[in-house]
């Protein structure tokens, strides 16, 4: 027998090595895939004639793949067959496999429900007591929540006309959060929040359970414990970290860069505020209606930079898209008188007549006037479902309503033109230093007709009894980053980076800066300049600006003389409103002639 040739197999040959019939590439791929139909049938022989096809391609871009070739060769046709199959369901395993690795891995980073490492420069306790996903994958129609507190004591140290030894935690922060909550969530407004707690001390397991049991079914919890950034104590000793408790306020700003893209709003709070679903609604609409004026504005008007003397300045006709950015809702922190015997409010007003015979504007029209009309104190003050309640009045009336931080001196009147919401509205201070001269934002002083001596008097944004905390602020995500990206001079969510700040933030930024409002609304180092407005559409629309400071330690702690009725704040700028009325008519009869 003469010896057999040896030649080198192409994958054409071990599927047709016995066939005459190939005398070019074409007839020998024909008769591989006769051979293929003579042994599969249906989609296996698909499969093999595409193995086939691709594995000829290879094989002229690879000559070592021949060798394999002739190895395959020996091989059964059916085992062939049936090697290649399970291939390529293995490859289509692998590749779901790692689809679904990589979706997992997607929903993890963006859920919720895990506590994150927020603070960079430290691992302190995070406790998830629960969380249900209600963020980027919620149902799409209620408003995102996310409430954060921020407690600095766990027990009253008997500063600021506190009880020393008292249970602060128990017996003030808990009722007051569990509250606020509870109002957000009641009809109409239906919010769906998430509750977020910071605080500088740890948090044992049975003030864990404690808050766990008290806040409503459905809401997510998650606590940030001993979360005081550290520091090097300067004073004493450089070598030596200590807590810097200054700091703590800072911290939500770290959360709500955390959570920016699974909310719709962010309300930080100290841990003794109180707020209402109203508040919450009423930030939200006048938001909705300010964004619509804005797009409507023009970019430039001629009398645009405003006249900055106070017996000349701006306080009617339209605004240009830059002054309206500026414009976002704000509040003023009340108190509630609880013995007016012992701690009595102001008795010397201010030189401004009270006028309580008020014009409502609803819906684009004003209403007839109604004689004796009094703010309602239901949305900020009235606690009748408080549990434990300690001391805390339930139903206080309109005059027992009290303001410490600002009255009218520090104040404006602005009229909003196009807004079938709100018409005029009160200009709280802030605003100032640093601002641009065509961003600023002036009103009908409530001094521009003499009534505190001479204009030159009128107040500056930053003085600190006028300024008007409110110990927290409201923003929605579209706000935070137009704030952080746009508005502010440095940034407002984290990193805090030189020449700005110092040592991330801590250096020289107190709690008022952080929580109180000076970055947001002040033109500080950092600071944002947004100025603040209250509607004064209607005495309700002004009480949804006040927010409880359930304390109740101020009236104790400052001068009776700086307890403002809030009542009567409302009928001294109701007076100032009807003088800015008239003005108005004649200059708009002056331009006529």
């Amino acid at each position: 027998m003469p010896p057999r040739e040896t030649r080198t197999l192409t994958m054409t040959d071990f599927t047709s090595v016995n066939s005459q019939d190939y005398k070019n590439k074409e007839s020998c791929q024909k008769n591989a895939a006769t051979l293929v139909d003579h042994h599969q049938s249906g989609v296996s022989s698909k499969i093999l004639e595409w193995f086939l096809s691709e594995w000829k391609k290879w094989e002229e871009r690879l000559p070592c793949l021949q060798n394999i070739t002739v190895q395959i060769r020996r091989i059964p046709p059916a085992w062939r067959t049936a090697f290649i199959i399970v291939w390529i369901l293995w490859k289509v395993t692998l590749v779901i496999f790692f689809i679904r690795i990589f979706h997992w891995s997607r929903t993890d980073s963006n859920s919720k429900g895990i506590a994150t490492s927020i603070n960079p420069e430290q691992q302190h306790h995070h406790q998830q007591v629960q969380f249900h996903d209600t963020g980027a994958s919620g149902d799409g129609k209620r408003t995102k929540v996310l409430y954060i507190v921020t407690s600095l004591a766990e027990y009253d140290t008997g500063s600021r006309a506190t009880t020393k030894g008292r249970d602060r935690f128990q017996e003030l922060m808990i009722p007051c959060i569990v509250d606020s909550i509870q109002s957000m969530l009641s009809h109409p407004y239906d919010f769906d929040v998430d509750f977020y707690l910071i605080t500088a001390y740890e948090l044992k397991q049975e003030r864990l359970n404690y808050l766990k049991d008290r806040i409503p079914p459905g809401v997510g919890v998650q606590v940030w414990d001993d979360a005081c950034p550290l520091g090097y104590d300067k004073r004493n000793s450089k070598d030596k970290l200590i807590d810097v408790t200054r700091a703590l306020a800072r911290q939500h700003r770290y959360v709500i860069k955390d959570k920016l893209h699974h909310y719709d709003i962010f309300l930080p709070f100290e841990d003794d505020m109180r707020i209402h679903g109203a508040n919450v609604q009423h930030y939200l609409e006048m938001t909705a209606e300010l964004e619509r004026l804005t797009l409507e504005a023009p970019e430039t008007l001629p009398d645009v930079p405003e006249s900055e003397d106070p017996t000349k300045m701006k306080f009617f006709g339209s605004m240009t898209r830059d002054q309206m950015k500026r414009l976002v809702p704000g509040f003023i922190r009340v108190e509630v008188l609880v013995n007016e015997e012992e701690h009595a409010a102001q008795t010397k007003l201010a030189p401004i007549g009270l006028d309580f015979n008020f014009k409502r504007y609803l819906n684009g029209k004003y209403q007839p006037s109604f004689p004796d009309v009094e703010i309602d104190p239901s949305f900020c003050c009235h606690v009748p479902n408080m549990q434990p309640n300690y001391g805390v009045p339930i139903r206080p009336a309109p005059s027992d309503i009290i303001i410490w931080e600002t009255r009218a001196e520090a104040l404006a009147l602005r009229r909003i033109e196009n807004s079938k919401k709100f018409q005029w509205v009160l200009l709280l201070p802030g605003p100032g230093k640093r601002e641009s001269p065509k961003e600023k934002v002036f009103g009908y002083w409530s001094g521009r007709n003499k009534e505190y001596g001479q204009v030159e008097k009128k107040p500056s944004g930053g003085v600190p009894d006028l300024i008007a905390q409110q110990g927290g602020w409201m923003a929605t995500r579209d706000q935070l980053i137009r704030l952080d990206e746009e508005l502010c001079a440095a940034n407002f969510l984290p990193p805090y980076n030189e020449p700005i700040y110092y040592e991330d933030g801590q250096q020289s930024m107190n709690v008022e800066f952080w929580s109180g409002g000076y970055q947001y609304f002040t033109g500080v180092r950092g600071g944002c300049n947004m100025q603040r407005i209250v509607s004064f559409a209607s005495p309700e629309d002004f009480s949804k600006h006040l927010l409880y400071h359930m304390a109740n330690n101020k009236q104790k702690q400052l001068n009776k003389e700086r307890m403002l009725r809030a009542q009567n704040l409302f009928g001294q700028m109701n007076t100032i409103l009807k003088k800015a009325q008239n003005d108005m008519i004649s200059i708009l009869k002056k331009r006529k002639n």
